[in-house]
């Protein structure tokens, strides 16, 4: 595959489910996106009928200066798996930043569309239906797996399955 490469570590999946658990309790994704809850200016939410996203690192003007994680977000498994990813990034000369968790809805598909940067797909809830396709690669990716993946190129994500798919995405 040219467009994605697995990477030669993983993260636990039931860890990755608890640290979802712990940010639910604090801003309650993505219950948060559809009954406009107040929250902190910092946190920040994107939200549309197909996915909703939640950022877990503070907000900044370019993808790679996103690099703090939230405050909030710090005492999470999320803290341990961004700091194992950046120094990835860092030993592979990649500029990473914002991490997000990523929701997609089933039944649906994203438009074709291209990023300005590759980015890392961590999947913590997923299911065989759902898959992320790249020109013309297509790949599901297991719970806790770690992908890189060239979103550089014309791509989409679809979920077909029953399930809401979340994967962390770190740009």
């Amino acid at each position: 595959m040219l467009n994605f490469k697995k990477l030669d570590f993983t993260f636990d999946p039931v860890k990755l489910q608890e640290a979802l658990k712990q940010v639910n309790a604090i801003v309650e994704f993505p219950k948060i996106l559809v009954e406009k809850t107040p929250m902190k200016k910092e946190i920040y939410i994107n939200s549309d009928k197909i996915c909703h996203q939640l950022c877990l690192t503070k907000r900044n003007h370019k993808e790679f200066e996103y690099t703090e994680l939230i405050p909030e977000f710090r005492e999470t498994y999320f803290k341990d798996v961004y700091e194992k990813i950046s120094a990835w990034a860092k030993t592979h000369d990649c500029l990473l930043g914002r991490a997000r968790l990523r929701l997609s809805h089933p039944y649906t598909c994203l438009s074709w569309h291209q990023d300005d940067q590759p980015n890392i797909h961590i999947p913590i809830i997923t299911n065989k239906s759902s898959r992320i396709v790249i020109e013309d690669e297509m790949l599901h990716m297991p719970a806790g797996e770690v992908w890189f993946a060239n979103v550089t190129e014309r791509h989409t994500q679809f979920n077909a399955g029953h399930n809401e798919r979340i994967h962390l995405v770190v740009s």
